[in-house]
């Protein structure tokens, strides 16, 4: 967006408060016009048509020394005294535009190395197994498996529900809820924050708190079930 400055004492300049009321709007709209437009103070010669302007208004501002008749139409005096040139303000955007391509570059580089894939958070160290394992130690691996399953299947939903990309402590965060309350709870919640439109755990935690203080009401709206019947066809499609 494009902004015009104007000093407090615009209005009450000499030059501006003897103007008459329709030459002190055209010399106002004159201004936001070559703003916008970026026109270096330029006004053509078609421009007073199309503002309704007379002669006798043009000639008020040109005597008032704040219009200067040129070839093509009028200049506003001491333009370029306020505001920067086309030119200068083109050398900036582009100084910014490739800052900006730089700075996207490094973030995205460092959000590379910072950011696992969200199965590799989780992801415990092989053990060793022999045919000499119990049945009791082979259940107990059974269950790490359905645990990290479930977290898994948990930290996609918050992928699918927020759009955020997940780090390694809110990972760890989310592993914990679902160890604390269960899958279907933590999911629960994360449909709600993403119905809310909230990326933060914080929320998604809040919910779980209150629920497990005061209880889960039984049924849900129709709008959180139609969200936890889309995290679970994106679950089915993306694995």
């Amino acid at each position: 967006m494009t902004y015009l400055k104007l000093d407090v004492g615009f209005a009450s300049h000499p030059r501006v408060a003897m103007l008459k009321d329709r030459s002190f709007r055209a010399h106002l709209s004159a201004l936001l016009h070559c703003k916008a437009f970026q026109t270096d103070g330029a006004i053509v010669s078609t421009l007073p048509r199309q503002w309704r302007l007379r002669r006798s208004h043009i000639d008020e501002l040109v005597s008032a020394g704040l219009w200067e008749e040129t070839p093509s139409g009028w200049q506003i005096h001491d333009w370029h005294d306020y505001n920067p040139t086309r030119a200068e303000l083109s050398d900036l955007r582009s100084k910014r535009q490739a800052a900006g391509r730089k700075g996207g570059l490094s973030r995205s580089k460092d959000s590379s190395k910072e950011l696992p894939n969200p199965a590799s958070i989780l992801q415990a160290p092989a053990e060793p197994k022999g045919e000499e394992l119990k049945g009791e130690e082979l259940k107990g691996e059974e269950l790490k498996g359905e645990d990290q399953a479930s977290s898994t299947a948990a930290l996609r939903d918050w992928e699918h529900a927020t759009g955020t990309s997940l780090t390694p402590l809110l990972g760890e965060k989310i592993a914990e809820a679902v160890e604390r309350h269960g899958l279907e709870r933590v999911s629960e919640a994360i449909a709600e924050t993403g119905i809310a439109g909230v990326k933060s755990w914080n929320y998604a935690a809040a919910i779980l708190d209150r629920w497990h203080r005061e209880g889960r009401r039984s049924k849900p709206s129709q709008l959180e079930a139609d969200s936890h019947h889309d995290l679970a066809a994106r679950r089915e499609r993306f694995g």
